[in-house]
């Protein structure tokens, strides 16, 4: 029917830009800062010890509670974070607009591939050992191109 057409449609699209900016983001990046946001959304309890063990026993529960927390989704804060970059906003990410946290601090990448988009191959390639930055981008449209190529096809030789 026509309206199973356009439900698959629109979870073929969803689909499609949920992996777009899981793509685009380093998933890595996200999960850096997430923990950086849970110390400040579910901050260790005043007098605890500054065991390094129990900080990371607490850190492992933030993250756990946050997967259940629409605050941390990743998609969403993969969108957010692609957003802030392609307005060139810079790598510090306020908690406020990342994750919706009552707090005005600020979160950034401790790695170096997290910043930016140094996790594609062809920009580290280009910027880091100076090669040329074409290559990536044209074999992931001609990628694209063919499996739509492919795709309508299979729609053509399935209706006949």
């Amino acid at each position: 029917t026509s309206a199973t057409r356009v439900l698959v449609g629109c979870l073929f699209l969803l689909g499609g830009a949920t992996a777009l900016s899981g793509v685009l983001v380093e998933y890595t990046t996200n999960l850096d800062l997430t923990v950086q946001a849970t110390r400040i959304a579910w901050p260790a309890p005043p007098g605890s010890a500054l065991d390094p063990a129990a900080e990371l026993v607490r850190d492992d529960e933030r993250f756990v509670r946050a997967k259940f927390d629409w605050r941390f989704a990743a998609p969403w804060a993969h969108w957010r974070i692609l957003f802030q970059r392609l307005r060139g906003a810079g790598e510090s990410f306020s908690v406020r607009e990342l994750y919706f946290l009552d707090s005005d601090e600020r979160v950034t990448p401790q790695w170096e591939r997290g910043h930016g988009f140094l996790h594609l191959a062809w920009v580290d390639l280009h910027q880091r050992l100076r090669g040329p930055s074409w290559p990536g981008p044209s074999l992931c449209s001609s990628l694209l191109l063919l499996s739509g190529f492919l795709f309508l096809r299979a729609r053509k030789t399935s209706s006949a």
